[in-house]
């Protein structure tokens, strides 16, 4: 999320000085290297994850139409949110594209960058369900169900950023440099708290909850399994007990990569969020007590969730992973049938020219 938060009027001479003479050739091209790199795995690999949901018809299940939206509202951070901010912090934190294109951009990244953080409290959710609900679960959860919560997510992630955006100290002097992008209610410490707990703190103790009970369920279920198969085997009076031991180790193993998983996810998002968060809050205090190349290196240390969320959830699927082989390799003989038709043609054309 861009939330900038440079105030040059309120820095020192020192600082105002070594702002001046901005990032080296040098650094200025690694940064472009690394974060170029960023924008193309995000959008390569959250178009891929779109590619195998509508390619495949089996993948058009409930839960993976919230994992496709989170897919869509990643990609937009690849394609809105990441390459104009990465053009603001090579030119040394200097926003060249107006004030009006400032608070559009921030009203689109703030939106997307919520609805990526509310889907993976509904895809937590969903897990929840899958586990809790069992046989009922196709049931009562249905795609035109996720649908609407779908369409729910993204009038809540528009509608809490925009306001503040767009109408905060409306009809007063800005507070924002003219060539700085920033929020007018970058030092406003209760907003930014409350914006904070609201997009952070709350999405991090729905997901953990939902995460450790879909944990919890999956053991409880396991233990009762082993205790049926230990009641059946004593009425029966079956000694050799081979055959339940390998299928109760085989649910342990299903049990401990599904903690892992759960614990990936809630991990991954904690650290690519919590640097971002916390220094927002500090900044909106203590304006001075965070060095600005550090919280812009923050910025996209949260952008990076946008990145990893294909790898951390549609190649959790083995659907998905199949899709995403077939899509490259068709993409790669594709390639080479080209580069043979080139070649063909050329030679064609060359025999020609010699004939002649």
């Amino acid at each position: 999320m861009a939330t900038t938060m440079t105030s040059y009027g309120l820095n020192s001479t020192v600082i105002e000085e070594e702002d001046d003479e901005g990032f080296s050739d040098g650094l200025k091209a690694v940064m472009g290297i690394l974060l170029g790199t960023m924008i193309v795995v995000d959008v390569c690999g959250n178009l891929l994850t779109i590619a195998a949901f509508w390619r495949d018809k089996q993948l058009r299940i409930v839960q993976n139409y919230y994992i496709f939206n989170l897919a869509v509202a990643d990609c937009l951070v690849g394609i809105v949110s990441l390459p104009f901010y990465v053009h603001y912090t090579i030119e040394y934190y200097t926003w060249t594209f107006g004030r009006p294109f400032c608070t559009f951009w921030l009203v689109v990244d703030y939106t997307i960058c919520a609805e990526s953080s509310l889907m993976i409290i509904l895809i937590s959710y969903d897990r929840f369900l899958l586990v809790s609900q069992g046989a009922q679960y196709n049931v009562k959860q249905t795609p035109i169900k996720a649908k609407v919560l779908i369409g729910i997510s993204w009038f809540l992630a528009f509608i809490l950023y925009t306001p503040w955006l767009v109408f905060y100290n409306f009809g007063q002097p800005s507070v924002v440099e003219d060539m700085d992008c920033d929020t007018e209610f970058v030092y406003d410490s209760t907003v930014t708290l409350i914006t904070a707990i609201i997009e952070f703190g709350v999405p991090v103790i729905l997901v953990s909850f939902f995460n450790i009970r879909v944990y919890l369920s999956i053991h409880e279920r396991t233990k009762n399994m082993i205790s049926k198969q230990s009641n059946l085997a004593v009425i029966s009076g079956k000694v050799d007990q081979s055959k339940p031991d390998e299928q109760i180790q085989r649910k342990l193993s299903r049990d401990r990569k599904a903690a892992k998983s759960l614990a990936i996810l809630v991990v991954v998002y904690f650290v690519c969020w919590s640097p971002y968060t916390l220094m927002t809050i500090i900044k909106a205090i203590c304006d001075s007590c965070v060095n600005e190349d550090i919280y812009e290196a923050s910025n996209f240390l949260l952008w990076l969730n946008s990145s990893l969320n294909p790898f951390l959830y549609a190649l959790m699927s083995s659907r998905f992973r199949e899709n995403f082989r077939k899509i490259l390799c068709f993409w790669k003989r594709n390639k080479v049938g080209d580069v043979r038709r080139i070649s063909v043609q050329t030679k064609m054309m060359t025999e020609q020219t010699r004939a002649s």
